[in-house]
């Protein structure tokens, strides 16, 4: 079970999971976080509207 969370690009660390703009879910790795100069942070080569759009975080929960 999880809780979907949404939060800005940079609070994405490696080790997170996500569920990209397609809904899948996803586990960011060291090679997903990229800077570009002209489009800021990439989270798997999306800027994620240059920071603007929110990116859906995964916290998973323990059932019972």
């Amino acid at each position: 079970m999880w809780i979907e969370v949404l939060t800005d690009i940079q609070d994405i660390k490696v080790g997170d999971a996500i569920i990209d703009n397609d809904g899948k879910r996803k586990l960011v790795s060291q090679g997903n976080l990229k800077y570009n100069e002209f489009m800021g942070l990439t989270l798997f080569g999306d800027c994620y509207k240059l920071g603007t759009q929110k990116v859906r975080k995964l916290i998973f929960k323990e059932a019972g």
